[in-house]
């Protein structure tokens, strides 16, 4: 499996269909989460966006913004702290979700903090570790990562 977050959200699912996280004080199932964060990804793609495009990182301190942030890495949006422009919004739709996901892995480039381009990989191994202060800008999306870990592991329900 590849450290990146769609595969992530989908093996936890799979793994824990019924484990519970929170998020910003409320709890949802993994497999809530992922429905959510699937159906967001794919209206993004209806919308026009492509894989590669660049959308503002949101402040995350509603549900509905961390699901967006996860949506939008499950289809290789890139987040970035500064105002990014539209992106062309072609006559059809994106692609496929499933073709988006399939091209997402550990290198894949998830956001732009600052001048630093963090991958999928290294966003997905910082959930692990304690010293994130300079990527304080993705501290709720590190914060769902690790307790969708912990959770597909059975730790019980945990989060930021």
């Amino acid at each position: 499996m590849s450290l990146a977050i769609p595969y992530i959200l989908d093996a936890a699912a799979e793994a824990s269909p019924d484990a519970v996280v929170q998020v910003l004080r409320h709890h949802l199932t993994v497999t809530e989460l992922n429905r959510r964060s699937i159906v967001r990804a794919e209206r993004y793609l209806h919308e026009g966006y492509r894989p590669g495009d660049r959308i503002l990182l949101p402040p995350m301190i509603t549900v509905s913004q961390v699901i967006d942030v996860l949506a939008a890495t499950r289809i290789g949006l890139v987040l970035s702290g500064d105002p990014a422009p539209e992106p062309s919004r072609p006559d059809s739709p994106g692609p496929d979700r499933e073709v988006a996901e399939s091209h997402i892995w550990s290198e894949v480039p998830v956001a732009v903090i600052g001048s630093r381009t963090l991958t999928h990989g290294e966003v997905v191994e910082a959930a692990d570790r304690a010293d994130t202060q300079e990527l304080e800008a993705l501290h709720p999306l590190l914060a769902v990562l690790r307790a969708i870990g912990e959770a597909a592991i059975g730790e019980g329900a945990i989060g930021v």
